[in-house]
């Protein structure tokens, strides 16, 4: 013998959500399509940039070290945003944040990965 029928109002709101799922997934689709910068993206130009803004906007000694910190984090964070784009392990992603926000190193890092997501996403 089968089961009670479903209720009418249980079936709308399972369709409902369905719907938007869809919805959610066709927007995704779209914006797949061109590059679109985001804020992981941005901090890879400062990665990038590091040195030139560590010798513009800070002096020798402990201004420059805390300089040297604060943009290695924000290479760091920018390295780790993108790299979750391209579905990398959180290991991997790790590893990548961490030489980002080595001095020199980082600079690299990070202008290899604005390559790869604008070669991904382009």
């Amino acid at each position: 013998m089968p089961g009670p029928a479903p209720s009418r109002a249980r079936s709308t709101r399972e369709e409902d959500e369905d719907d938007e799922v869809e919805h959610a997934g066709r927007q995704g689709a779209g914006s797949r399509s061109g590059f679109s910068l985001h804020l992981g993206h941005l901090a890879l130009v400062v990665g990038v940039a590091n040195v030139v803004l560590l010798i513009a906007f800070f002096k020798p000694g402990a201004s420059f070290r805390m300089g040297m910190f604060g943009l290695g984090l924000v290479a760091a964070f920018g390295a780790w945003r993108t790299a979750r784009d391209f579905d990398w392990s959180p290991l991997a992603r790790a590893v990548v944040a961490v030489l980002a926000a080595v001095p020199m190193v980082g600079m690299a890092v990070c202008l290899g990965l604005l390559f790869k997501a604008v070669r991904e996403r382009g």
